[in-house]
């Protein structure tokens, strides 16, 4: 099968796209192994239950896919509560990944963004070898912040102080959404949420400032037929 014969001419137009903000069930196609674009936007994390820290936003990835007649499940996360984190939004067998809560545990004060890949290897004093999975299109949420900062941008999921490398043009990340002190990780649909402020749940992903819950996730269907 050529990639015209599974994505269609240039320029072609979804015969239908499908939204799910909320609950589970069965994706219909238009026609038996419809060709389907799939947009999953994971949960908001939840932000600490004191004045520490935001929740990290939920990952967002796309994909294509054939879809039989008989359907394929699909699963739209609820918000993180506080102190909770995000949870992953599914369709088929793919999954995109929650923000982690924010929490004062072991002075890691801001919740992880969800993450959309792994890098695992072995380091020295000299050496490095890395190996890294992902997905092509695919956005990590933005890490929550802290009393000091706000929350990350979509792509930084780990709210840390980085040391500047002039010879990278390397600097500090952390806080840089400009949502204020302890406010929650962006996603790729929404600013995170500033603190003490209920949460926007059109902000699909974003995460939640302290004292209050994360943004939900959402789900997109944009099917091409046969």
């Amino acid at each position: 099968m050529s990639l015209n014969d599974l994505f269609g001419a240039a320029g072609a137009k979804p015969k239908q796209i499908t939204t799910y903000t909320t609950g589970s069930g069965v994706y219909i196609p238009t026609a038996d192994q419809a060709r389907c674009y799939v947009e999953l936007q994971a949960s908001g994390g939840g932000g600490c239950n004191s004045a520490v820290a935001g929740g990290g936003g939920g990952a967002k990835i796309g994909f294509w896919v054939r879809v039989p007649i008989a359907g394929l499940a699909y699963a739209v996360p609820a918000s993180g509560a506080v102190n909770t984190d995000g949870s992953k939004a599914t369709f088929g067998t793919m999954s995109a990944q929650g923000g982690k809560a924010g929490t004062s545990a072991s002075s890691v004060s801001s919740g992880a963004g969800g993450l959309v890949g792994a890098m695992a290897g072995a380091v020295n004093s000299t050496n490095a070898s890395m190996a890294m999975g992902g997905i092509a299109d695919a956005y990590p949420g933005g890490a929550g912040g802290n009393a000091s900062n706000s929350g990350n941008l979509v792509g930084f999921p780990a709210n840390v102080t980085a040391t500047s490398s002039p010879s990278l043009g390397f600097g500090d990340y952390a806080g840089n959404n400009g949502r204020g002190a302890g406010s929650g990780g962006d996603s790729f649909f929404g600013k995170g949420n500033p603190s003490n402020t209920a949460p926007d749940a059109a902000a699909y992903g974003a995460g939640g400032g302290y004292f209050q819950a994360g943004s939900p996730g959402v789900i997109r269907v944009y099917d091409y037929g046969v």
